[in-house]
C-alpha cells in the first residue's frame, strides 16, 4: 500500500492513478465520473472540471472528488483563488462539506492535491441562513522531483485504514499544516543545536571567530537562514540553469548534487564550494563577463542576488573556516525531506509545505528556553496578523478618504477574481453585469487613482519586528488592494513584483533589537519578491539595511545607569501633532551645531537630504564597491551625530571634576563626598566611551535614532500612519519575572512618564512609543496582553491613551493565541488625534479561537469612550452586549465600593520564603493555626487543614501589621474567576495566596457582607468586569474586590441575611457537612433564599434576574 502511494504521489499526473488512489482513501466512494460545466468567470483559468466519485462520512457529511485540469498557461502557483473559488462554487451548489480536489496542468511534471472545506451558519430553525467561512484550501504539491515524505506520512494511515471510513475532521487533519511545521521545528532546532555544538570543538573554526569577532549561534544562525533561501531558489529552478536556457529550468536538487560532487572529489563543502557559491556568485555581479550570470566555477548560470543576505562579515578569501562535511551532510539529510514554497500561506490558502512563513516561526522557536522568557517573543498567528492588517488599513483608508468605509472593506477584505471586462461592465451599471465585482466595489477611475496615490504614499512600522510578519502582511495587503483598484483606471498596471518593490522601498519600516531576527525579516521580504518574479533577467534584490534595521526601539537615548544622554535632539515632536518640514530641518541644524568641522562643511540643511538621498541610493544600488562606499558614508553622518551628544556630555563631566575642591584650604584635598563624585564622574566617562565602543565593534545599536533613520517619515508625514506590533510581553517587578536595577528603574520612569509605573511593563512602554511614532490621524494596533485594560500599575497608559487617542475597537481574545502560555491576549486599534472626540464610540469585540478570527464571527458591542472617563483609574471595562452594560449600571447604582466597609490585604509572605513560616506542627508558642491555600476555602466553610503558620514579625516580610488576624474577618480565594469567601472566626492566620478582609466600617455585619458578595448576582458582576473566566490561572485580584458594589443597609434590613448565613455556617461546621448530602441540600436552600434577597435588595426585575442566572 505504501509503494502504491509513493508510486501515485511521485509521478506526473494520471487520471487512472488518481482514481485507484482515492478508492483506497475513501473505502466507500461511490465512483460517478463525468464531466462538469464551468462558470464563465473562470474559464480564462480553467480547462476542465471533471467529477470523480461522491463519498459520505460516518457523521453524512458530504464531499465530491474532483478533478481540474488548468488552462496551459495558468500555472500552478497563479490563480490560486480562481482554483479554489471554482471547487468552492461547486460545493456550495451541491450543499457538500468538502471537496478532495486533483490540480494539474497538462505536460506539467507537478501537480496538486488538495481539500477544500467550507462551514455553514444556521439559524435557530436549523436552516442554512449564510455561509459561515470563505472557503478554505489546504494542498499538497507532489509529482516527480517534488519531495513527498510530509504527503506519504500524513496521507498514509488512512490509505492503509479498510475497517472504516474516514471522516471530514480525519481527512482535514490528514492535510495539517500545523503537524509539519512541529515536525520540522523540531528538526530544524535540532540541527542548530548540532551545528552550535560541533562548531565549539572545532579548533579552526575558533580561531578564525575569535578573529572575526564572530559569535557561533549567529554564525549559525545566518548559515541555515541561507541554505534554507537557496532551497526556495532552486524550487524556482535558479539555481543550476544551464547555458542558454531560461530561468525556472534549473537544478530542483541543485544543492544536493553539489555536495555530491564536493564529496566526489575529496573536497570541502563549505571552503571549496559554500564560500564561493555565497560570495563570490551570488554576491558577485560579475559584470565583465559575455554572460555575467554564468559561473565559470560552477559551470552553470546562477543569479546575483545582492540584498545583504550573502555579504560576507568576515574577510572570508583570507580567512580559514573548515567545517566539517558531517554538518551539512545531517543539514541536507533533513531540508531534502520537505517540500520548499516561496508563497507564504494565507488564512485561507494553504500549502502543506515550508514556507518563509515558517522561519519566523523557526527563529521564535529558537529562543523558546532561555531567550524566549527574556525577550517575551511569541510568534503572531497568521489569522491575527491578517486580521490587523486589514482593520488598521481599512481604518487609514477611512480616514485619509472620503469612501465609504462598506466599499473600503470590501476592497480590503473581500477575496475577488477580477478580469478587466468585469470592470467595465460594473462601470457601465450599478448593478453589475458580472458576479465576480462585488456591487459595492465600483470605482470610478478618480476614485481609484486617488486610493491608489494614498496606499503607494503610506507609512507603516513595526517597532518590534521580529522575524517579519506584520511586515510581510502589510506589503500582501497592500499590494493586494493596489492590484484592484489598478483594474479600475487606465493607468498601465504595474506587475506585482514592481509594486511589491515599490511598496518595501516607500512603506514598509522595521526595528527589532535582536539583529537575527531583522536578518529573518529581511530574508521573508526578499522572499515575498522572489515568489512573484517572472521577467525574463533577474534584478538583484534590493538592500534592506536602512529599511528593516535592528536598535531599541523605545531608547532614543544612550542609558547609563541614573543618566541618559539624548542623541538626535527631537523635542520638536509634539505628543499631539506631527513635525512639519521646517520645525524638522530646525531641530536637525540645532543638533548640528554642536558638531565640529568634519560636519560643519557642509550646509547643515543639506546633510539630512544627502542622508536621505544616501538612503534611497543605497536601496537599489547592487555594485560591492558602491554599496560599501555609501553604508560608510552614513555611518559616518550617523557616528558623528551620536559623538557629538557624547562629546558634550563628557565635557560637562570634565567640567564638574575640575570644580570639585576648589574652595577647600590647599593641602587637605578633596572632602570624601567630592572624591565619591570625582570617581562616579571618571566612571561615568569611562561607561560612556566603553558602550560606544562596543557599539562601533559590533554594530549593534542599543538606542534608535527614529528621526535620523527614518527621516523622510518624520519631515514630510510628522510621523507613521500605522503603527503595528506584537511587543515583547516582559514585566520587571512581578514575582518569577525580570529584575531592573533601582537606577534602571528610576531612568525608564523618566523617559516614559506616561506608561512606567511601579511594576514595569515593556509593552506598556511600546504602547506609548506607538503613541509617539504615529502621525495626528495615525492608526496604532498591537497585539499585548490584556491586563492593561484594568491592571492597577496601568493606569497612566490607559489615562494617555484617552488624552491622545480615539478608540475604534478593542477585540478580546479569552483563550492562549500564542503556543506558549502567555494568559488572554487583546487587540487593539486605535487613532492619534489632536483633540479625542470623547463622545466617539468604541467597539468591543470578542472571540474565541483563531479560526473565529479569520472568519470574523465576533460577538461585539459599541458605546462611547467617554464611559471610561468615569471609572476609577480610567479602566477600560468591557462590554459585548446592551444587557450586561445596563444591568452593571444597576448594580452599581446607590452603593458603595466593598472597599469601604471591608480592609482587603493579603496574607503573610515569609522573608526566606513559604517553607520558613509554614509547619504542620507547632514548634513553639510563636506558631499559630492557619491556613495556606484557597483550597481550604469554600463558600461559607472554612475547612482548615492542620498547619501552623509562624507569626514573629521579624521572619515575615509582608502581611504582618497590615491585618488584624485575631478577630472575626473574611477569607477569599486569590486563585479562581469567582468569588468564593467565608468567614473566619477561629482567628487563623493565613498566606498571601489567601485574600483577608477585617470590618472597618461597625454599621455593618461580616455575615451580611458576606451573603452579599457570595451572591450570584456579585458573581456575575465580578466575571462580567474582571474578564478572569477560563484562564489558566485566573485570579482575583484586591483591587477589584474592592470595586465591587455594596448595597447600603441599616440593620433591620441586614438581619434576614444575617440569619440565613448564622443557619449555613451551623450546618457547614458539621464535621460530617462535605458527607452529609441533606445538610448540603438545605444549605443550598439557604443560598438560593440569599440570593433571592439580594435580587430584591438591588430592585432587579425579572428579566434582569434570568439574565444574571443564565450566565
Amino acid at each position: 500500500m505504501k509503494e502504491f502511494l509513493i508510486e501515485t504521489l511521485t509521478k506526473k499526473f494520471d487520471s487512472e492513478s488518481y482514481q485507484k488512489f482515492v478508492l483506497e482513501f475513501f473505502n466507500d466512494l461511490v465512483p460517478n465520473i463525468r464531466e462538469l460545466d464551468i462558470h464563465p468567470g473562470y474559464a480564462s483559468h480553467i480547462d476542465s472540471l471533471k467529477l470523480i466519485g461522491e463519498y459520505a462520512d460516518p457523521a453524512g457529511k458530504k464531499m465530491h472528488i474532483l478533478e481540474v485540469r488548468l488552462k496551459t498557461h495558468s500555472k500552478l502557483e497563479n490563480a490560486r483563488t480562481a482554483q479554489r473559488n471554482i471547487v468552492a462554487k461547486h460545493i456550495k451548489d451541491h450543499w457538500l462539506d468538502g471537496a478532495l480536489v486533483a490540480f494539474y496542468t497538462p505536460g506539467s511534471s507537478s501537480w496538486r492535491l488538495s481539500f477544500v472545506k467550507i462551514e455553514y451558519k444556521f439559524d435557530a430553525k436549523g436552516k442554512t441562513k449564510e455561509e459561515l467561512t470563505p472557503p478554505k484550501r489546504y494542498s499538497f504539491l507532489v509529482g516527480v522531483n517534488e519531495p513527498s515524505h510530509t504527503a506519504q506520512q500524513q496521507l498514509l494511515p488512512l490509505v492503509k485504514e479498510t475497517d472504516y471510513n474516514p471522516t471530514l475532521e480525519q481527512v482535514e487533519d490528514a492535510f495539517s499544516v500545523e503537524k509539519v511545521t512541529k515536525e520540522f521545528f523540531a528538526k530544524y532546532k535540532e540541527l542548530f543545536e548540532i551545528t552550535v555544538r560541533e562548531l565549539n570543538k572545532n579548533h579552526t573554526f575558533k580561531n578564525e571567530a575569535s578573529k572575526n569577532n564572530i559569535v557561533t549561534e549567529n554564525f549559525t544562525k545566518k548559515l541555515l537562514g541561507q541554505i534554507v533561501f537557496l532551497y526556495f531558489l532552486q524550487k524556482k529552478g535558479w539555481l543550476g540553469v544551464q547555458a542558454g536556457q531560461s530561468w525556472g529550468d534549473g537544478d530542483r536538487n541543485f544543492l544536493r548534487q553539489l555536495f555530491e560532487d564536493s564529496k566526489t572529489k575529496g573536497k570541502n563543502f563549505f571552503n571549496d564550494y559554500l564560500e564561493i557559491l555565497f560570495y563570490d556568485t551570488l554576491n558577485n555581479p560579475r559584470r565583465n563577463t559575455t554572460d555575467p550570470s554564468f559561473s565559470k566555477y560552477f559551470n552553470c548560470r546562477i543569479p546575483f542576488l545582492n540584498g545583504g543576505l550573502f555579504e560576507p562579515e568576515y574577510d572570508w578569501q583570507n580567512s580559514f573556516i573548515y567545517l566539517d562535511d558531517d554538518i551539512f551532510e545531517k543539514i541536507l539529510n533533513v531540508f531534502d525531506l520537505y517540500n520548499f514554497t516561496v508563497k507564504e500561506d494565507e488564512p485561507l490558502e494553504k500549502e502543506v509545505a515550508v514556507d518563509p512563513e515558517m522561519l519566523g516561526k523557526v527563529f521564535e522557536n529558537l529562543l523558546e528556553e532561555n531567550l524566549r522568557k527574556g525577550k517575551g517573543t511569541y510568534y503572531t498567528p497568521r489569522e491575527i496578523v491578517h486580521y490587523m492588517c486589514q482593520e488598521s488599513l481599512i481604518n487609514h483608508l477611512v480616514t485619509e478618504t472620503k469612501t465609504p468605509e462598506k466599499k473600503i472593506r470590501t476592497l480590503v477584505t473581500k477575496d475577488m477574481v477580477l478580469t478587466k471586462e468585469d470592470v467595465i461592465n460594473a462601470q457601465k451599471s450599478k448593478e453589475s453585469k458580472s458576479k465576480a465585482v462585488d456591487k459595492v466595489l465600483v470605482f470610478w477611475e478618480e476614485e481609484a487613482q486617488a486610493l491608489d496615490k494614498i496606499l503607494s504614499d503610506i507609512k507603516v512600522v513595526d517597532p518590534a519586528c521580529g522575524s517579519g510578519a506584520f511586515l510581510v502582511g502589510m506589503l500582501q495587503e497592500i499590494v493586494k488592494a493596489r492590484q484592484v483598484l489598478q483594474m479600475f483606471t487606465d493607468d498601465s498596471q504595474v506587475d506585482e513584483y514592481h509594486l511589491k518593490k515599490e511598496t518595501i522601498q516607500n512603506c514598509i519600516y522595521g526595528v527589532d533589537i535582536d539583529p537575527g531576527a531583522v536578518e529573518i525579516a529581511k530574508l521573508r521580504l526578499w522572499l515575498s519578491l522572489v515568489v512573484d518574479y517572472s521577467l525574463e533577467e533577474i534584478e538583484p534584490l534590493p538592500n534592506l539595511d536602512y529599511k528593516i534595521m535592528q536598535g531599541n526601539s523605545l531608547l532614543e537615548e544612550l542609558v547609563l545607569g541614573d543618566t541618559s544622554i539624548k542623541l538626535f535632539n527631537n523635542q520638536a515632536s509634539s505628543r499631539k501633532r506631527g513635525v512639519n518640514k521646517q520645525e524638522f530641518q530646525e531641530v536637525f541644524q540645532e543638533r548640528l551645531s554642536l558638531g565640529d568641522k568634519k560636519i560643519h562643511e557642509e550646509s547643515k540643511e543639506k546633510l539630512l537630504e544627502k542622508y536621505k538621498k544616501l538612503q534611497i541610493n543605497f536601496f537599489n544600488e547592487s555594485d560591492h564597491t558602491l554599496k560599501k562606499k555609501i553604508k560608510e558614508q552614513l555611518g559616518r553622518i550617523e557616528t558623528d551625530l551620536i559623538e557629538q551628544s557624547v562629546k558634550s556630555e563628557i565635557e560637562q563631566l570634565d567640567y564638574q571634576n575640575k570644580g570639585l575642591g576648589n574652595y577647600l584650604i590647599p593641602g587637605l584635598g578633596m572632602t570624601k563626598k567630592d572624591a565619591e563624585k570625582f570617581q562616579k564622574n571618571l566612571s561615568k566617562q569611562a561607561q560612556i566611551m566603553k558602550v560606544l565602543d562596543e557599539y562601533k565593534k559590533s554594530g549593534v545599536k542599543p538606542f534608535f535614532l527614529w528621526r535620523l533613520y527614518f527621516a523622510d517619515v518624520f519631515e514630510n508625514k510628522g510621523g507613521f500612519d500605522i503603527v503595528i506590533a506584537n511587543p515583547p510581553y516582559v514585566s520587571y517587578g512581578l514575582r518569577g519575572g525580570q529584575t531592573m536595577t533601582a537606577e534602571e528603574k528610576k531612568m525608564v520612569k523618566k523617559i516614559f512618564p506616561n506608561s512606567a509605573e511601579y511594576k514595569i511593563s515593556l509593552y506598556a512602554m511600546f504602547m506609548d512609543k506607538a503613541i509617539q511614532l504615529a502621525k495626528n490621524k495615525g492608526v496604532q494596533t498591537f497585539i499585548v496582553p490584556d491586563s492593561f485594560l484594568l491592571g492597577r500599575f496601568f493606569s497612566k497608559i490607559r489615562r494617555l491613551i484617552l488624552d491622545e487617542n480615539n478608540i475604534i475597537e478593542f477585540l478580546l481574545l479569552p483563550y492562549n493565541v500564542f503556543d506558549a502560555t502567555v494568559g488572554f491576549s487583546l487587540i487593539y486599534l486605535f487613532q492619534k488625534n489632536d483633540i479625542p472626540d470623547k463622545a466617539s464610540k468604541i467597539t468591543a469585540k470578542t472571540a474565541f479561537s483563531n479560526n473565529e478570527v479569520a472568519k470574523n464571527d465576533f460577538k461585539q458591542f459599541s458605546y462611547p469612550q467617554e464611559y471610561f472617563e468615569g471609572l476609577k483609574y480610567n479602566r477600560f471595562r468591557l462590554f459585548f452586549d446592551q444587557d450586561t452594560m445596563d444591568l452593571v449600571t444597576k448594580i452599581e447604582s446607590s452603593a458603595i465600593p466593598l472597599g469601604d466597609v471591608i480592609d482587603f490585604n493579603s496574607g503573610l509572605i515569609g522573608k526566606d520564603g513559604k517553607k520558613s513560616i509554614v509547619s504542620d506542627e507547632k514548634k513553639t508558642k510563636d506558631w499559630l493555626p492557619g491556613i495556606i491555600s484557597g483550597g481550604e476555602i469554600q463558600r461559607y466553610i472554612l475547612k482548615p487543614e492542620g498547619y501552623f503558620l509562624l507569626y514573629k514579625k521579624d521572619k515575615i516580610h509582608s502581611g504582618f501589621d497590615c491585618v488584624n488576624y485575631f478577630e472575626d474577618k473574611i477569607f477569599m480565594r486569590q486563585t479562581g474567576d469567582s468569588i468564593i469567601s467565608a468567614i473566619d472566626d477561629i482567628h487563623l492566620l493565613c498566606l498571601n495566596n489567601v485574600h483577608v478582609g477585617n470590618l472597618k466600617d461597625k454599621k455593618y455585619s461580616l455575615k451580611y457582607v458576606t451573603a452579599v458578595i457570595n451572591s450570584v448576582l456579585m458573581n456575575y458582576y465580578y466575571k462580567s468586569l474582571a474578564l478572569e473566566g477560563g484562564r489558566t490561572m485566573a485570579q482575583t485580584d484586591i483591587e477589584t474586590i474592592e470595586s465591587l458594589p455594596i448595597k447600603g443597609a441599616d440593620e433591620k434590613q441586614q438581619k434576614p441575611f444575617i440569619a440565613l448565613v448564622d443557619k449555613i455556617m451551623t450546618l457547614t461546621k458539621a464535621d460530617d457537612y462535605l458527607q452529609d448530602q441533606p445538610k448540603q441540600k438545605k444549605v443550598q436552600e439557604y443560598q438560593e433564599q440569599i440570593d433571592k434577597m439580594v435580587f430584591e435588595l438591588y430592585n432587579l426585575n425579572k428579566d434582569e434576574v434570568k439574565i444574571i442566572q443564565n450566565l
